[in-house]
């Protein structure tokens, strides 16, 4: 017969996973601040100039289709 090993359980695990982490922070994660929603509104409507400036003569159908693509 094979010998005996105890298994490593999930729970315990995580517990050790998580008292290591508690002690060293991560120096390398980078803050991501969300864009206002000025700017949001600005990179839409650019967007929407851009590409009706490409295809002057969009069908209402594919105008909405866009609007709600962007």
């Amino acid at each position: 017969m094979p010998k005996f090993v105890p298994r490593d359980r999930k729970a315990r695990r995580k517990k050790d996973r998580r008292s290591r982490n508690d002690e060293v922070p991560d120096t390398n994660a980078a803050e991501i601040l969300p864009s206002t929603t000025s700017d949001k509104e600005m990179r839409k409507k650019e967007l929407r100039d851009s590409i009706r400036a490409q295809q002057p003569g969009i069908s209402s159908k594919k105008n909405r289709r866009l609007d709600k693509y962007i």
